[in-house]
């Protein structure tokens, strides 16, 4: 009997109220067969429904209080004036093995691709290539550390991910032949590893560009949304087919995959969250300062953005008349001579009265508010800016929901706070205290709430935006041997990874917070397979603290470059 393997397909952003309508187009006939088969349903996301924690607790089986990720970015000690600035994650935050490490401890070999959180790429028995959080291709990108430069003149050069807000909302065509075009090469990539290491027992490509589509031309994709681009005589054929002909591409990559894989092998679908439509953003923090709950210097937060958007189009401006080489070295020479450049958190913190404020929010991916409690120090920095006392804090938080329950909808007047919590309801774990004080959403995920400063209070949906936004209902798919068919699934996100262990006949850590999908398999194979929970996935002196010094700050800013490319930052 051949050992049991596994390929782990992740689609990032994808769910069943896309793909199955799809397959019954006859677009995607090979998830179709898949469907039919095998065990599949709603996979629920992280709260919220943000890559960056998602990916990490599928990829750990624990939830965000546990792995202590609950967002792309983190807050960090910092040489300005209010002593705490924000800094991009990166895999060594993670508190707790990845499915990857559990599998090199056990001797098995794996194939990683592509998984959000995964820079540095870490020591693996097998290959790995890291994700769109890396600064570039070389170095900690991938393990073996010289992978791509080997690989590149065999395979061609290695996209890491495509902007998608660099194309015109005109002519989005290019944009979706550049997601195919990535889509493609990630695969030839994978296929090419497959061969390389013909004993693998985990392989796992993930493909992102199902989320930016999706952020991009919600508005074509929805039938609902697509029938008001009709309406309102904005509709293109041209558009349409291109984006079916990416979802007919893709399904061929995955047919691809799996017939390189064998049929002896288990196929696992997996995304990190859904998708719903987006119909604008909510300047939350305007709306705290109305309600007197935070005090900004409007003054100092334009000069601040004046002189960051003015150096930026310095240095653009060097690079096209061919100075980029001494711009390069300027700015290395500045960095030097400073303690690190200013960035737009630090106008950010440094734009804030904290001696007046008692809540703010920080972050657009994070969906939560902090309140300025005294003794805490902002999350380790040297200054402690707070104004609520610890006594106070339960009358304070429950002052600022009441706050969020009277943000209003710019047309109908009607209420948006679809869901609020406070953390400690939302999360459990060592890192709760880490978290948001409050997590909530606005009309469902329909509209989203933005942190900046400045900005006035609403702003409606564009290409900017996008027209499609996250929700918690992502995809789960499991089909081969040993595994039913069941139509009807509804699990965790971090439920996945002890599936896939307890498949490949190794114990589930019990300090893991996911547990075996047990619906998801044959009577005969759970009654010839017995699931053990043993052991840690806990790695000591990792976690919180750790990362720091991940990247320098010409790579934190191209991170940031891309993460406001992908619509995560204006």
């Amino acid at each position: 009997m051949n050992k049991p393997r596994v390929l782990i397909i992740g689609l990032d952003g994808m769910t069943y109220s896309v793909m199955k309508p799809l397959t019954e187009q006859g677009v995607m006939p090979t998830c179709q067969a898949l469907m039919e088969r095998g065990s599949w349903g709603t996979l629920m996301s992280t709260v919220p429904p943000v890559t960056g924690p998602a990916w990490v607790s599928f990829a750990t089986g624990k939830q965000p209080g546990n792995h202590g990720v609950f967002d792309f970015f983190k807050p960090t000690k910092a040489d300005n004036k209010a002593g705490i600035s924000r800094r991009v994650i990166n895999a060594r935050e993670v508190d707790g093995k990845t499915l990857w490490q559990i599998l090199t401890e056990a001797g098995k070999t794996s194939i990683v691709m592509n998984v959000p959180v995964s820079y540095p790429a870490s020591p693996i028995k097998g290959v790995m290539l890291a994700d769109m959080l890396s600064p570039h291709t070389g170095g900690d990108f991938s393990w073996p550390r010289d992978l791509i430069p080997t690989l590149e003149p065999k395979l061609g050069e290695y996209t890491i991910t495509v902007n998608w807000q660099g194309y015109s909302s005109s002519k989005p065509e290019q944009f979706i032949d550049d997601e195919i075009k990535c889509e493609w090469q990630r695969t030839k990539y994978c296929l090419h590893l497959m061969d390389q290491y013909p004993d693998w027992d985990l392989c796992f490509p993930c493909f992102t560009e199902t989320d930016r589509i999706m952020h991009a031309l919600w508005n074509y994709i929805d039938p609902a949304e697509r029938e008001k681009l009709k309406q309102a005589g904005t509709y293109h054929q041209a558009v349409m087919d291109k984006v079916l002909e990416f979802y007919r591409q893709q399904d061929r990559m995955i047919a691809q995959l799996i017939e390189k894989a064998g049929p002896e092998t288990a196929v696992f679908f997996a995304s990190d969250h859904g998708f719903g439509p987006l119909y604008g953003k909510v300047m939350v923090n305007t709306f705290l300062a109305q309600k007197g709950l935070l005090t900004v210097n409007q003054m100092k937060i334009r000069q601040a953005l004046a002189l960051i958007f003015l150096k930026k189009a310095w240095y653009k401006f060097l690079k096209t008349i061919g100075f980029q080489k001494w711009a390069r070295q300027r700015l290395a020479r500045r960095a030097a001579r400073q303690s690190g450049g200013r960035t737009f958190y630090d106008v950010f913190y440094e734009s804030i009265d904290w001696e007046k404020t008692k809540a703010y929010m920080a972050s657009n991916t994070e969906g939560g508010l902090y309140l300025n409690v005294k003794g805490r120090g902002l999350y380790g920095s040297h200054v402690d800016h707070g104004c609520i006392e610890p006594r106070d804090y339960e009358k304070v938080r429950a002052e600022v929901i009441e706050a969020l329950r009277e943000i209003r909808h710019p047309d109908t007047g009607r209420p948006m706070l679809s869901y609020v919590e406070v953390r400690e309801k939302v999360y459990r774990g060592k890192y709760v205290d880490r978290a948001p004080d409050i997590v909530f959403f606005l009309d469902d995920g329909e509209w989203i709430a933005d942190f900046s400063l400045g900005k006035g209070a609403f702003r409606k949906a564009d290409w900017k935006t996008g027209s499609g936004m996250h929700r918690m209902e992502g995809c789960f798919l499991a089909c081969g041997p040993g595994i039913r068919h069941n139509p009807n699934v509804t699990t965790d996100i971090f439920n996945v990874v002890p599936t896939v262990l307890a498949y490949l006949g190794l114990p589930i850590p019990t300090d893991m917070d996911g547990t075996f999908i047990r619906e998801a398999f044959t009577d005969e194979w759970l009654a010839s397979h017995e699931v053990k929970y043993a052991g840690s996935s806990s790695q000591d002196g990792k976690g919180w603290g750790e990362g720091q010094d991940v990247f320098d700050e010409s790579e934190e800013q191209v991170l940031v470059d891309r993460l406001r490319g992908l619509g995560y930052l204006d």
